[in-house]
């Protein structure tokens, strides 16, 4: 399951899940101590493993969208043109396919 990537600051304690270099990995959470001359890491949670992997499949996805609607982001118009394919078919694509 893809999981956006957030930064989220509350004075001085920094929570995110974004890449951490010295790990290469992403954590599920990770905790920072901002200070004038340094950001000290407290704690990383968990890792999801190939998290790039996912990230650079579904960027690759949404980009994929030439004009997106107004008042809409990019994750939203190819969700409308994927459930608008798969009505207008009257069956999922998997449904001809024999599955094991």
């Amino acid at each position: 399951m893809f999981c956006p990537l957030f930064e989220l600051k509350i004075g001085r304690l920094l929570l995110h899940n974004k890449e951490q270099w010295d790990l290469k990995k992403y954590p599920l959470l990770c905790g920072h101590w901002d200070t004038t001359n340094k950001c000290k890491r407290l704690f990383c949670i968990g890792k999801i493993e190939g998290h790039d992997r996912y990230e650079k499949r579904y960027y690759e996805l949404i980009m994929a969208v030439g004009n997106k609607y107004p008042n809409e982001t990019r994750h939203e118009t190819a969700l409308r043109y994927i459930r608008s394919a798969e009505k207008s078919t009257g069956n999922g694509a998997c449904s001809a396919a024999k599955i094991t």
